[in-house]
């Protein structure tokens, strides 16, 4: 698979005065879920769940977590019995926990 370009960076932030820095992400930049069929990545203000195909050469994009005024620069995904816990964190010092609930068949 092929990781989005969004979700490796770097990423381009305006500092004070006008000033532009670029930074590269130092932390984990894709967590996948326990079964395997699911990646959480980096993006720009956010992280994005793709499903990942079984024919081993796509991504589909299943679910953007928003909410970050700055790129994020590391994921992580724990699942537990039927709901899953999202963690991002952003280059403005904000980590988001987002829970995901298992859906009914």
């Amino acid at each position: 698979y092929s990781l989005p370009p969004d979700a490796t960076g770097p990423f381009m932030l305006s500092g004070y005065s006008g000033y532009k820095q670029v930074q590269f992400p130092r932390g984990r930049l894709f967590a996948f879920d326990s079964e395997g069929n699911y990646m959480l990545t980096c993006s720009s203000n956010g992280g994005v769940i793709y499903k990942l195909n079984s024919d081993g050469s796509t991504l589909e994009n299943c679910l953007s977590l928003g909410g970050h005024r700055a790129p994020v620069v590391t994921v992580d995904w724990s699942t537990a019995v039927e709901c899953g816990t999202c963690l991002t964190a952003s280059m403005d010092g904000k980590i988001r926990l987002t829970t995901l609930l298992a859906q009914k068949s």
